[in-house]
């Protein structure tokens, strides 16, 4: 999170897991504190290519409830239409 503080200004954060092989306990606690944090600062996130271990994981801890599953894309393509339809980007 430090490395966020830097970027005031940024409105979504693309969280690509697609080649993350393993997300255990640890990993998705984090991204857990990292996404209730930004969505409470009025920020987007989009999680792209999470697997089935690692939907599990963030959905034992209600992660994924919580960030809403119509952020959750199975590749970038998708998620990038989708930040092109929600920021209403030109192109």
């Amino acid at each position: 999170r430090q490395y966020l503080r830097k970027y005031a200004s940024y409105q979504l954060i693309v969280i690509d897991l697609t080649d993350a092989h393993l997300v255990g306990t640890s990993t998705a606690m984090i991204l857990d504190e990292l996404i209730r944090t930004e969505i409470s600062n009025a920020r987007e996130i989009y999680l792209v290519g999470v697997s089935e271990k690692a939907a599990a994981s963030l959905s034992r801890l209600g992660t994924l409830d919580y960030l809403g599953y119509d952020r959750v894309f199975s590749s970038m393509t998708d998620a990038m239409d989708s930040v092109d339809q929600t920021l209403k980007l030109p192109g």
